[in-house]
């Protein structure tokens, strides 16, 4: 019992109940056929894995667990999580942001008529949130590979038992395939402890020391598991009729955390001295500005949220890379500003188009502009660290500044034109809507208009500027103030012009959203490794034949091989 109970108060208690609710999902569902009940017990199951990931700050020492692993031809390491400082805050905000996704699943078809399957997809929602519980409270690079596996296998179980709603075959195929690129970042992660020598699969994410090539591949997993641009195709909408939210907030965002949360260990192992360069610099902020032209011409809803949230992420990493002390620290502010804000607007899009109500939508776009009083203004002095690192910089900081602002201008679209409330939505499915913004604005606000005590609370140090004023949150230097005006001023003004202009553009934004948002580019890559599979496979069949051809060509060989 004793042993059970300090299994419950370590950080893999709450996942493990995580998974045992879906595992009493799996099984009620067969008999229960209400989808409020089976609802219900699925957000009992999250509410009590809150109460146990509160308790786990209250405990007298910082919560760890380890268990031996001995593999075949390796020396033995220990399977090790820890709930401390960053692990700890980023859970924090997977478990709001995937139980979020739970109370918002579409339980009913448009018509009226129950989902198929909604127990399957509950128990694979619990299985997501506990899988990136899992990968964000690692302590080593083994733990790291192996719940990074985990969550592959979680992903890929939840598209196949979702309903197929408003996605085709062809579509839902096409998004299994993409998936092939997350599983690539596991690759990335196993090649990344051969490097760090015989000791690799136990060395620590917190004080540890890894060599310059794991760190390039740590960094190519995390910009995978993040979604950073062009490495987003996993993340594409599996449908373009229509925005899923529970699909975005649990398939998208909670994954998206945890690799923002990789990339914040990494670049406190050091990646940061490879990134904090003149052209890595470039190369992101032009990533970027790639992504917020996607969303910005985007023509269908579900693409348009898609790549606003990917161009916030790309955003959040280009200022954790800018920040002062690189790591936890500096990821601290620009993360809350995504997951926070990117929620709100997310959640809050909807509710404008329900409803006319411009509020939740506008809150959560002028987090992510970096206004003042939100958490994205705490990340602008470092990326105002272009403009004052010298004239090198400044290519990036044109480029960043353009992204910035055709960001601004696409979550802003309520701005634009005159809407008039209409919806389909039933009674009960905007009230959880209302509710979710609720859950998203009250951390937001005591982040943005409480810094200092945000910083307290999850004991994160040094995640304030020392460029920032007193208060933080609206006082800042020059250079803050020009490159943050600078943003402001694009992206109001593509607002602006937007209704102006775009009527006389014709099919040209559509063909720049096609061209990307690199879909062309998947489906060609998908083409030539199936045509390079047809010329091996016609290949073998000449060589192999009958088995004539082969015999000649082994005799041919051996002959040539003994006259030499």
């Amino acid at each position: 019992m004793t042993t059970f109970v300090s299994l419950l108060v370590s950080p893999v208690g709450p996942p493990l109940l995580l998974l045992t609710g879906a595992a009493v999902e799996l099984g009620l569902g067969r008999w229960i056929r209400r989808p409020g009940w089976l609802t219900w017990i699925a957000l009992g199951f999250l509410g009590g894995a809150g109460l146990l990931y509160i308790a786990l700050q209250f405990t007298v020492v910082v919560p760890t667990f380890g268990h031996p692993w001995q593999p075949l031809l390796q020396s033995a390491a220990n399977l090790y999580w820890v709930a401390d400082g960053w692990n700890y805050y980023i859970g924090a905000l997977i478990l709001l942001l995937g139980g979020l996704g739970v109370l918002l699943n579409r339980t009913r078809a448009p018509d009226g008529r129950s989902l198929p399957r909604l127990h399957g997809v509950l128990a694979t929602d619990l299985s997501i949130i506990a899988a990136s519980l899992l990968f964000v409270q690692s302590g080593n690079l083994l733990t790291v590979l192996l719940t990074w596996v985990f969550l592959d296998v979680i992903i890929l179980l939840r598209l196949a038992v979702e309903p197929v709603g408003g996605a085709s075959l062809a579509e839902r195929a096409r998004s299994s395939e993409a998936q092939v690129l997350s599983l690539i970042g596991a690759m990335f992660l196993f090649i990344a402890i051969l490097p760090a020598g015989p000791t690799g699969l136990a060395q620590e994410l917190a004080g540890g020391v890894v060599p310059p090539e794991t760190q390039t591949l740590l960094l190519l997993a995390a910009g995978i598991r993040a979604g950073l641009y062009p490495l987003h195709l996993w993340l594409l909408p599996r449908s373009t009729r229509a925005l899923n939210l529970s699909e975005r907030l649990l398939d998208h965002m909670t994954p998206v955390l945890g690799g923002l949360w990789l990339m914040g260990q990494t670049l406190r192992l050091g990646g940061a001295e490879q990134l904090f360069t003149p052209a890595m610099l470039f190369l992101i902020a032009l990533a970027a500005f790639v992504s917020a032209l996607a969303a910005y011409t985007a023509q269908d809803h579900a693409h348009y949220a898609t790549f606003v949230l990917i161009t916030s992420a790309g955003v959040a990493a280009l200022a954790g890379v800018l920040g002062q002390a690189p790591g936890p620290a500096s990821m601290m502010w620009p993360l809350t500003a995504f997951a926070l804000g990117g929620a709100l607007w997310l959640v809050g899009d909807q509710v404008w188009r329900a409803w006319g109500w411009q509020v939740p939508v506008s809150v959560g776009a002028l987090t992510l502009a970096g206004l003042p009083f939100t958490p994205g203004f705490l990340m602008q002095p470092a990326l105002a660290r272009l403009l004052t690192e010298g004239p090198a910089y400044w290519p990036a900081l044109l480029v960043y500044v353009m992204a910035q602002g055709m960001l601004i201008a696409a979550v802003l679209r309520s701005w634009g034109g005159e809407y008039t409330a209409s919806t389909d939505l039933p009674n009960s499915y905007l009230l959880k809507l209302l509710a979710a913004c609720l859950l998203l604005g009250l951390p937001l606000a005591v982040a943005g208009l409480l810094p200092r005590f945000t910083e307290t609370l999850v004991a994160i140090p040094n995640t304030i500027d020392p460029a920032l004023g007193n208060p933080p949150n609206v006082v800042a230097g020059g250079e803050v103030w020009t490159v943050l005006g600078m943003s402001l001023v694009i992206g109001f003004g593509l607002v602006w012009l937007h209704p102006r202009i775009w009527p006389h553009l014709g099919a040209l934004p559509h063909r720049i959203s096609r061209v990307s948002q690199l879909e062309w580019f998947f489906n060609l890559m998908l083409w030539g490794i199936d045509r390079g599979a047809q010329v091996g496979a016609s290949g073998l069949r000449v060589v192999e034949g009958a088995g004539y051809f082969g015999w000649f060509l082994a005799l041919f060989f051996l002959g040539m091989l003994l006259v030499r």
